[in-house]
């Protein structure tokens, strides 16, 4: 049920002051055929959503969406098999992406992009296998994922070309691209040195992002600048933490809300000064999602939400994705439905937001204590 708890994939983009007399968030639900839909992409300006939603009777799989305010949503049909999944849409939400079973068999997955002049468009494979995308530049131009074990950049002047793995690496997979195209990050994985993140330029090639001494580190989201990196690595005895990553400070733990056992960074912002995460305890499904920045730590999302006036605590948001770049709206999913949280304003340092996370902190331990 929806009340119990929402497994959230959110899309975040960029960091505004919110303006102190604004409304409070508007959370909702989009795309639900009432099933089972998930949000995973979001355009600039918050107002369109892509994703993918599961039809009722489960026989005829999910199908990719786009969803607005004013349209609603929109099914985006298949490459040939039975389901097809958005991942991504560009910055002005005409182009969505994601992967379609295109191929003779269910499980032959094939990367699509898809506009309304032109429908689903098969973007083709490596070396005929599976290819799935999983995210797109702000204009459109260029398309990540991964096929027959390497990730891979589109466009459509070259097509599709592999990206490589990191040196002893047998595969990698891109996960993410920068607003302008000129950043990729993904994972690696090799037998010796298990899955490492890792950071992509035409310039420099695949380059290791580092690792906390574990076995397991993925890069899962990028700044809309390129700057800023996050994502998990875990620690020599196993525990998962969430990272934070810039030329300038290498990778760095931002620990999680306290009293977790483990965190994950999944949504940098727009200049990567506020992250968006999860943390966990052992038998802990879903988590607690958090909001960090440099100032504060990590704080509680839905304290934070709850503080700006909208109650999201039965809905049970666990991970994020991403963000519109106006740092307006995000979207996610769970074990139910598809929404969006509009209204919003992610702060950063220098801006009024901040100044909100403070007294929203302030507040809280007022009444912790009694204040």
């Amino acid at each position: 049920m929806m009340q119990q708890s929402l497994a959230a994939v959110v899309v975040v983009a960029s960091a505004f002051a919110r303006p102190a007399a604004a409304a409070p968030p508007v959370f909702q639900i989009v795309a639900f055929s009432g099933a089972h839909s998930v949000g995973r992409g979001i355009s600039a300006d918050g107002s369109i959503v892509a994703g993918f939603d599961l039809h009722p009777n489960g026989a005829d799989g999910y199908r990719a969406f786009r969803w607005s305010a004013a349209a609603g949503t929109e099914y985006l049909g298949i490459l040939g098999g039975h389901k097809s999944i958005g991942t991504g849409v560009s910055g002005d939400g005409t182009t969505v992406i994601g992967y379609s079973d295109g191929g003779p068999f269910q499980w032959d997955d094939r990367a699509f992009r898809w506009a309304r002049e032109s429908g689903m468009q098969e973007l083709g494979t490596l070396a005929g296998g599976r290819s799935r995308a999983y995210g797109i530049s702000a204009d459109g131009t260029r398309i990540v994922g991964d096929s027959d074990g390497h990730a891979f950049v589109w466009n459509d002047e070259s097509g599709m070309r592999s990206l490589g793995t990191l040196p002893t690496a047998y595969n990698s997979k891109a996960n993410a691209i920068s607003a302008n195209g000129n950043v990729i990050i993904g994972v690696s994985t090799s037998s010796t040195l298990g899955s490492r993140a890792f950071r992509w330029t035409e310039d420099t090639g695949m380059q290791d992002l580092g690792s906390f001494g574990g076995q397991t580190t993925e890069a899962s989201g990028i700044s809309a600048d390129g700057s800023t990196i996050v994502g998990f690595s875990s620690t020599a005895s196993g525990a998962r933490r969430a990272f934070r990553w810039t030329s300038q400070t290498g990778m760095v733990d931002i620990i999680g809300l306290p009293g977790f056992a483990t965190s994950s960074a999944t949504v940098a912002s727009r200049d990567g000064t506020v992250v968006l995460g999860t943390s966990r305890n052992p038998g802990d499904e879903y988590g607690t999602p958090f909001i960090w920045t440099q100032e504060l730590g990590a704080l509680n999302f839905y304290t934070y939400l709850r503080d700006l006036g909208t109650d999201m605590t039965r809905v049970g948001v666990s991970a994020f994705a991403a963000v519109s770049q106006d740092g307006t709206a995000i979207t996610g999913a769970g074990g139910d439905a598809a929404f969006r949280i509009s209204g919003l304003s992610l702060p950063a340092p220098g801006t009024a937001g901040i100044g909100m996370l403070v007294l929203a902190a302030g507040a809280r331990r007022q009444r912790r204590f009694g204040a």
